[in-house]
């Protein structure tokens, strides 16, 4: 077989919000090629294999609408005029070889599978400010910055081997599936570029890094699994199962964070916006205020970012127990029950910090009312380094004494189609909780981008998720189908949810002189209590279909309308979770000024699609 597809996704004004007006956004342009060819062969009516190579060539494209000549303003809580230019270029190739022996020992069956797969990526990409790499903050009259940036190239490598090795033994109603799986995975840097500043280049010229000569990253994962599945009685209507697996997760991205250009960054500096254009003149330039946003781009080449050691793939060790049981002919039903451990999970600390190496600097207090009368008090600790020098990046590790457990609960009932009509429902139960010891407290501030990392028991969100679109802890979805007089169907689907969290939080800008203690601005967003203190309101949606197939010989003509959310519910699925920003910038000339409320607090972010009548037909010849 061969095998060939071209995608041209184009996404126009993608990423508004509040704080990203039209000019903004970006036009995204995703061209992506794949070649693929297979082939299988059967050898003797006991084994047979199957081989395949694919090679994929994606572009990721994005464009800010206002344009790459045009400069960036931040000024009003919104960016303005353009924004920042992004390019990817991915390589792909991979390829896949397994086969299949069936033979038998006895009375026993077996079935043995095995397999190898190899997969190297090639990561390009491309990110810059528009204009001359220079936009202005403008915070107020008397505290305007202008940020000096470097774009960057990036380029990385990754490469996934893996083997497998099984048997299905079937022993009567019994039937036993063991096997285990051996993971290879490792990934390095290419040679990269920093950006140079066209308006600054003495401050910021070009740079560049070599290839990495070794894999930092080099991870090695036996993951057994092991199944059994129990059919009872003469008719096997009742069919038990269990079944323990463990999985380790793929590199992801973190090779990139070890280059010489993880990700662009800037330099704060003071600046007079003497003619009024909203533009950064260099003869508007002041002098540097001492801080930098994302890397410091003075400190490029040289890799901002470190790797403990024995640094590790986070594991999943997973575990089954369900039962199916028919109890009609046209009826069944099924319960399971799942419970996940997750260990070894990943975590960033910045250079040198330890739990020793913090200093509580502020505490901000205070109470915030959003505009359809919500009220949240809050008492918030901020913590500051107390190192002498500041990191210059990161330090990746598994974070010591974390893990994550889960509990799920699911039931089922499915009634197949007859005496005209069917139906299929489900309800789900879970609960998902992270827990900690002393030992896992690296950095005392509760992120909620982080999904509030310090809170022993509470919700667990992964890693770099932020605390939206997660954790329902329950659900259900009823389907059905009626076949109504004159050939009509009528179909439904009923779906409803709890509420995610709305889990808020108050951002801080420390900024004491010289003492250490200081915190990158506005980086850091601590949770109001735990996460699911507040939650939105639960999500229920009724969707429908009618059709009617006419038969023309061979060709089918089926008719249809559908109609989603027809209660034309509008419930909020996101609202602004920042209720204000803790400055001390201001705190000599004026004390009472230390915290900034969000005029956008609890603002409507994404709320349920509204109802939708889709009118079509479909042909089957």
């Amino acid at each position: 077989d061969f095998y060939f597809s071209r995608s041209n996704r184009t996404e126009l004004g993608s990423g508004g919000g509040s704080t990203r007006p039209p000019e903004t956004r970006r036009d995204l342009l995703v061209p992506t090629n794949v070649y693929k060819v297979s082939d299988s062969q059967v050898f003797s009516p006991s084994l047979f294999a199957s081989a395949n190579y694919a090679y994929m060539t994606a572009r990721y494209d994005a464009e800010p609408v206002g344009g790459r000549d045009t400069p960036t303003l931040w000024a009003n809580d919104q960016w303005n005029m353009s924004y920042r230019w992004l390019t990817t270029k991915e390589y792909q190739q991979q390829g896949n070889l397994s086969g299949s022996k069936f033979f038998n020992t006895g009375n026993v069956g077996h079935e043995l599978k095995f397999g190898f797969g190899y997969r190297h990526q090639v990561n390009d990409s491309a990110s810059a400010w528009p204009g001359q790499q220079v936009f202005g903050s403008e915070l107020s009259s008397s505290s305007n910055f202008a940020v000096i940036n470097r774009g960057v190239i990036t380029r990385f490598e990754q490469e996934y081997m893996h083997a497998f090795a099984g048997d299905t033994l079937t022993i009567g109603n019994l039937t036993v599936n063991a096997g285990l799986r051996y993971d290879y995975q490792r990934g390095r840097n290419l040679a990269s570029t920093g950006i140079g500043n066209p308006q600054f280049p003495d401050l910021l010229p070009t740079v560049h890094s070599a290839d990495d000569p070794n894999h930092p990253f080099q991870f090695h994962d036996l993951e057994p699994r092991v199944s059994a599945t129990y059919s009872f009685g003469k008719d096997k209507k009742t069919l038990a199962r269990v079944s323990y697996s463990r999985f380790a997760d793929q590199l992801g991205r973190y090779v990139y964070q070890l280059n010489g250009f993880p990700r662009s960054g800037g330099l704060y500096y003071y600046w007079a916006d003497a003619n009024h254009d909203h533009i950064v003149q260099t003869s508007e330039v002041g002098e540097p205020t001492g801080g930098y946003y994302g890397v410091n781009p003075l400190s490029l080449p040289d890799p901002p970012n470190h790797l403990a050691p024995n640094f590790r793939p986070a594991s999943t060790d997973e575990v089954v127990v369900g039962l199916d049981h028919q109890l009609m002919e046209d009826f069944a039903v099924s319960a399971a029950y799942t419970y996940r451990y997750f260990n070894h999970l990943q975590y960033t600390v910045p250079t040198g910090a330890d739990a020793t190496t913090w200093t509580q600097v502020a505490n901000v207090q205070g109470s915030v009312t959003a505009a359809n009368g919500l009220t949240i008090p809050f008492s918030v600790p901020f913590y500051g380094l107390t190192l002498n020098d500041t990191p210059a990046g990161n330090t990746y590790l598994n974070r010591p004494g974390w893990s994550q457990t889960f509990h799920g609960a699911e039931l089922l009932l499915n009634k197949r189609l007859s005496h005209g009509w069917m139906a299929r429902a489900s309800v789900a139960w879970q609960d998902w909780k992270q827990n900690l010891t002393s030992a896992s407290i690296l950095n005392p501030n509760n992120d909620w981008y982080l999904g509030n990392p310090n809170t022993d028991g509470g919700i667990a969100t992964g890693y770099g998720n932020g605390t939206i679109s997660f954790n329902a802890r329950w659900q259900f979805n009823v389907t059905g189908l009626y076949q109504a007089p004159f050939g009509i169907n009528v179909g439904a689907n009923f779906f409803g949810r709890e509420g995610n969290p709305a889990s808020y939080y108050v951002r801080a800008r420390i900024r004491n002189g010289n003492i250490a203690g200081a915190l990158p601005e506005f980086a850091v967003r601590n949770t109001i209590g735990r996460v699911d203190d507040y939650r939105l309101d639960n999500v229920y949606e009724l969707d429908m279909r009618f059709d009617r197939p006419f038969k023309f010989g061979s060709v089918s003509i089926i008719p249809s309308i559908d109609i989603f959310n027809v209660t034309n519910a509008n419930t909020v699925l996101q609202r602004a979770n920042e209720v204000g920003r803790y400055t001390t910038e201001n705190r000599a000339t004026n004390p009472n000024s230390t915290f900034i409320p969000n005029a956008r607090f609890n603002e409507i972010v994404e709320t349920q699609n509204p109802r939708i009548l889709r009118v079509g037909v479909r042909v089957a010849f």
